[in-house]
């Protein structure tokens, strides 16, 4: 009573701390170590630890992944299957640059099989 208390390894914590392990290693699937040392800066053997799962990394750790091109993933994982208003309106314009970029790239693919198809219909002539 009083004492301090530390904070117990949950089921939560564990499924989103092996996901965000299992996140960096597709964001830099070579060198996984030296990247995520160079962005949070801790050493490269702390991070084999968090990739082994022997230890759990902070929340400065977190919060420095976060700030990646992996930290819409990232925050994914975090957040689970929670549903608050602001996450549930980031989670629908992450949806919408995803489709707005989706399609760009099947305009661009179009437009070089329209070219290709041109460059075919010069040679029938």
């Amino acid at each position: 009573m009083g004492g301090e208390e530390a904070f117990t390894k949950t089921k939560t914590t564990s499924d989103f701390c092996g996901q965000i392990v299992e996140i960096i290693k597709r964001a830099w699937p070579r060198k996984t170590a030296a990247h995520v040392a160079y962005v949070t800066g801790v050493s490269e053997r702390s991070v084999q630890f968090w990739i082994a799962g022997e230890t759990r990394m902070s929340l400065e750790n977190v919060a420095a992944l976060l700030k990646t091109d992996a930290g819409y993933e990232i925050l994914s994982a975090i957040m689970g299957d929670a549903r608050p208003a602001w996450w549930v309106n980031a989670q629908l314009a992450q949806g919408l640059r995803e489709s707005k970029r989706a399609v760009a790239r099947e305009m661009k693919r179009t437009a070089e099989l329209r070219a290709l198809q041109d460059q075919i219909n010069l040679f029938d002539q």
